[in-house]
């Protein structure tokens, strides 16, 4: 089940301590950030580092990924922050669990339940991720505190790859560590777009200039992977984002000028024309894996095969390249109406969100998160599966785009209750709040 997952003995040890150091460290840094959001830092870096096929034993990477997202789930249910599951989450994880006990009917059911387990789990991760936030400042905090870990890591990646390219490099394209391009470019799309919020809406200049910064840097490695997919999934995020901005034309200028300038010249030095050259050959395409997607539906076409990586003789075991085949491949018919379903429905929940925070220019560009982080991961997935499989973390960010549908117009209202509360009282808003904490309301 786990062929070439095994951990060398003489790095048990290391690794030991190396996983006690890191929950000390978490638990330190709790008492000043939300624990849930230094996890996903985590995972963001882990879920970019677990392809790497040159990096040693990055089954260790995998194994922390996996455990790093089972973490944020036990922290939000001990934390007793979450409350109970909202419309549009529960309808996500009422597919998710439709999802995975679809391997029931694989060749391997075990197997089978297990991998697909994943999917499950990173998206309850996301969505208890949105709903462990209780103040828009903590949102905004925990994004920045993501960013940080962007521009930290990308700073990294970028001159990792500059001084060593024969291990970073493959065919002019970025590959960090021998990973698959794509799915570093959507790893770091998620990435780009929390940045890109944060610097189209941040108060202090300060933290706006080096969102800015972090954003440029993070489009050159999207361009250097030379993938078309995070490329557009990178565009149409930005552009939801960039309609809530729409007053600040001049900073948004600012940003499309580095974001466009230095990658598209990254492209002609770095890549000598060999990266622009794929983006625009249209005969590199998915056709061919997309046609061998079909047939093997056409061989299950209603329920599905169930799990498609079980290897099983009958069962299309090769990346399908397109996460709504893959659903259709797996669940059949009935399941991709089911999805389509719950797409709707999502897509409703956003409606009304937007409409119950578009008047309220505190919460309105907050509203466009979400909808960015949707729109690219629905757009990506028109070429690649890391959503479905769990590999990447498009997984953990769709649960947090869901969740924060829910969770964000009721901020809003938790918000307004309180500062009515704070005017009524005559208190400044700083003893209020300590109020909460000497009498334990909050």
């Amino acid at each position: 089940m786990f062929t070439g997952y095994d951990l060398s003995p003489f790095l048990t040890i290391p690794v030991i301590g190396a996983v006690l150091v890191a929950h000390l460290a978490l638990l330190a840094a709790s008492w000043k950030f939300n624990p849930l959001f230094l996890a996903t830092g985590a995972f963001l870096v882990l879920a970019t580092l677990s392809n790497g096929e040159y990096l040693p034993n990055v089954a260790v990477m995998k194994y922390a990924r996996v455990y790093v997202t089972f973490l944020i789930v036990v922290l939000a249910l001990v934390r007793h922050r979450t409350g109970p599951l909202r419309p549009a989450s529960m309808v996500l994880i009422a597919f998710a669990v439709a999802y995975v006990l679809a391997a029931v009917w694989s060749d391997s059911p075990v197997v089978g339940l297990a991998f697909k387990s994943f999917f499950f789990w990173a998206a309850l991760a996301g969505v208890f991720l949105a709903y462990e936030i209780r103040t828009r400042y903590e949102l905004i905090c925990g994004l920045r505190l993501l960013m940080i870990v962007a521009a930290v890591g990308g700073a990294i990646a970028m001159v990792m790859a500059a001084m060593d390219p024969g291990i970073h490099l493959r065919q002019s394209r970025l590959a960090f560590y021998g990973s698959v391009a794509n799915t570093f470019g959507i790893n770091v799309v998620m990435a780009l777009l929390i940045c890109l919020y944060l610097a189209l809406n941040e108060r202090s200049l300060v933290w706006r200039v080096l969102a800015g910064a972090t954003v440029t840097l993070l489009g050159s490695l999207v361009a250097w992977t030379g993938s078309r997919s995070a490329f557009i999934a990178g565009v149409a995020g930005s552009l939801v984002l960039a309609f809530g901005a729409r007053k600040r034309w001049g900073w948004i200028a600012i940003l499309l000028l580095g974001m466009g300038s230095v990658p598209f010249y990254l492209l002609g030095s770095i890549g000598h024309g060999e990266i622009m050259s794929r983006v625009i050959d249209m005969t590199n395409n998915r056709k061919g894996p997309w046609r061998q997607a079909v047939r093997s539906i056409e061989e299950s076409p209603w329920i599905g095969h169930g799990w498609v990586t079980c290897g099983g003789q009958k069962t299309f075991t090769e990346n399908t390249h397109n996460v709504y085949l893959h659903i259709l491949l797996e669940m059949g018919i009935i399941g991709l109406l089911v999805f389509a379903a719950c797409a709707l429905y999502v897509a409703h929940r956003a409606i009304i969100m937007y409409r119950t925070l578009r008047q309220d220019d505190y919460f309105f560009p907050l509203a466009l998160l979400p909808l960015g982080l949707l729109a690219a991961i629905a757009l990506e997935g028109m070429a690649g599966v890391a959503t479905a499989t769990a590999s990447q973390s498009t997984t953990l960010f769709l649960g947090f785009a869901v969740g924060l549908i829910d969770r964000l117009p009721e901020l809003q209202q938790e918000e307004r209750w309180h500062g009515f509360a704070v005017a009524q009282a005559g208190m400044t808003p700083g003893q209020m709040w300590m109020g909460d904490l000497q009498t334990g309301i909050s």
